[in-house]
């Protein structure tokens, strides 16, 4: 590699080159200023033709200036003053050069759009029967969108005049609609309000035949303890009834040996009557015999004694009997009371068993009805709440509904007063 070396400080300017033969540096040395020397000769002719050229680029500029560049300035700020939309100030300028040329042309576009903007002013004023008289595609593309903007209007025109009266319909179509619907929201109210107390009565309902359904099994399980015991009491009585009947059959005959047994004292009561008259008899004859009927006497006064204490005896057992006979006929009366009593209270018990046995087919029926009443209520009230909340839903619906045909009689009212407004402005439009 080769290269140089400044050495500021000494003022010299080394320059190496490396000798790839030998592998070594080869190094020459010399003074700086004797080394830039010719540096600094070129820099300053290179300075002083840039500064000739300067001069002579200004001189020319200002030539220039003079006869070429403030006519384009002046065309350039026309031209500005033009696409600002500024066409009130005219072109002049007097040249023979192709800027004369440019701005006979700038005067011909200045012509042609003042015609444009009193044409333009005419349109802007609604007169679309005008046609732009401008040359080239662009007056071309004026006079189309004229055309266009001629036949828009008569459209806007007829569709201003159909809005109108469609929005008129359309009106009077939401306020009957408004009104239907406050009449639907109304009647949806009141049967929303009916319903919902006919759900209250429903699940009253409800509650009460579950209540009743309670009462009748209840009644049905009181109705068969009920039948329990009179079939008890039924058989009670009729045990009563047969014992009744023994213990009357028992008095009978206890009455039939009372009457034998007096018939057997009656008999014993006139042997002793006879054996006292006898035995008197015997003590008159034996008074009448003296001492050898004294013994026969005592036996005879024994004998007639004897015969007084069972006649007595006889008075004393017919008394009992006749007590006993008159108790025995009550008991028997009693008894046969009794058992008629019996039959009675079982007659009476079967009566009771026959309501008893209606009033638990009743009761089953009820019992049955009642649950058949509480599904049907809790069916019913179940309906009933199903269709108060339907009922809610179409309140709801009804009631924005009515909302709805409000907001549309209000844009149907902005919609004739935007379509009248309309046909008021496009009627501003001369389109013949």
């Amino acid at each position: 590699p080769s290269g140089t070396y400044v050495d500021k400080l000494k003022g010299k300017v080394y320059a190496f080159y490396r000798v790839e033969s030998v592998n070594d540096f080869l190094v020459s040395e010399t003074d700086r200023g004797r080394f830039f020397a010719p540096l600094h000769q070129i820099v300053w002719i290179t300075g002083l033709v840039c500064l000739l050229t300067l001069i002579i680029g200004f001189y020319l500029s200002y030539i220039l200036s003079n006869s070429f560049t403030k006519p384009l300035n002046k065309l350039g700020r026309y031209a500005r003053q033009i696409s600002e939309g500024e066409i009130s100030e005219k072109v002049t300028l007097a040249s023979g050069d192709e800027v004369g040329t440019l701005a006979d042309a700038f005067d011909s576009m200045h012509q042609n759009f003042t015609t444009l903007a009193e044409q333009a002013q005419k349109i802007a004023a609604g007169d679309l029967s005008q046609r732009v008289a401008f040359p080239g595609p662009f007056g071309e593309a004026i006079n189309t969108m004229v055309a266009n903007l001629r036949e828009m209007t008569g459209q806007s025109q007829e569709a201003a005049s159909r809005i109108g009266s469609s929005s008129g319909e359309i009106v009077a179509a939401a306020q009957q609609q408004a009104s239907g619907a406050a009449q639907q929201a109304a009647s949806v109210s009141e049967t929303t309000a009916t319903m919902e107390e006919l759900s209250t009565t429903a699940r009253q309902i409800a509650e009460n035949s579950n209540a009743v359904t309670a009462v009748a099994e209840e009644t049905l399980k009181s109705a068969e303890e009920g039948q329990d015991f009179m079939e008890e009491s039924t058989k009670s009585m009729a045990l009563i009834r047969r014992k009744t009947g023994e213990s009357s059959e028992k008095i009978l005959r206890l009455g039939q040996r009372s009457q034998q047994i007096g018939e057997i004292i009656d008999i014993i009561n006139e042997i002793a009557i006879e054996t006292k008259m006898l035995s008197l008899n015997a003590a008159i004859e034996a008074a009448k015999a003296g001492e050898a009927g004294k013994g026969f006497s005592v036996v005879a006064g024994e004998i007639r004694r004897l015969a007084e204490d069972v006649v007595k005896s006889t008075g004393t057992i017919r008394d009992v009997l006749l007590e006993i006979q008159s108790a025995a006929n009550a008991s028997v009366l009693a008894a046969e009371e009794n058992v008629k009593g019996v039959e009675e209270g079982e007659v009476r018990l079967n009566q009771v068993r026959d309501a008893l046995e209606n009033i638990i087919a009743m009761a089953e029926q009820t019992a049955e009805s009642a649950r058949q009443i509480s599904v049907a209520t809790n069916q019913q009230k179940e309906a009933s709440e199903q269709a108060v909340s339907t009922m809610r839903e179409i309140s709801k619906v009804a009631q924005q509904t009515a909302a709805a045909s409000k907001n549309s009689i209000s844009s149907a009212s902005d919609l004739s007063r935007l379509a009248e407004e309309l046909r008021s402005r496009v009627s501003q439009f001369k389109i013949e």
